[in-house]
């Protein structure tokens, strides 16, 4: 198989499993862990992103921008890090980076 091939069958079993994800835009956790995070990541792009870094945290934080990205919804620890950052200029930043929530959101979306 042919590396655009193999991408092409990445790509759709990583979009398949991320829009099978449950969301609740009301229930947005602030307190999150390690197993909620997780949750929030297409088994396969852990998987594939396990082999690029052995950094657990890294790669949650990593899959999770990546499923907000293409899921356009945020994860509970896109929210939660925008909750613990608060600096509006801040939080924008991050934001343009696809990291966090912007801060109208999380002022305005979130009922903060």
């Amino acid at each position: 198989m042919k590396m655009k091939e193999i991408l092409i069958v990445l790509h759709k079993e990583i979009v398949s499993e991320i829009q099978n994800i449950k969301y609740n835009k009301d229930d947005y956790q602030s307190n999150i862990d390690l197993i909620s995070c997780k949750q929030d990541v297409s088994p396969t792009l852990a998987k594939l992103l396990s082999y690029n870094s052995t950094k657990l945290l890294e790669n949650i934080l990593i899959g999770n921008m990546i499923t907000g990205l293409v899921s356009n919804r945020y994860t509970s620890i896109q929210v939660s890090l925008a909750i613990l950052v608060q600096a509006k200029q801040l939080v924008n930043q991050l934001h343009d980076y696809g990291v966090v929530c912007s801060y109208d959101e999380l002022v305005c979306g979130f009922k903060l």
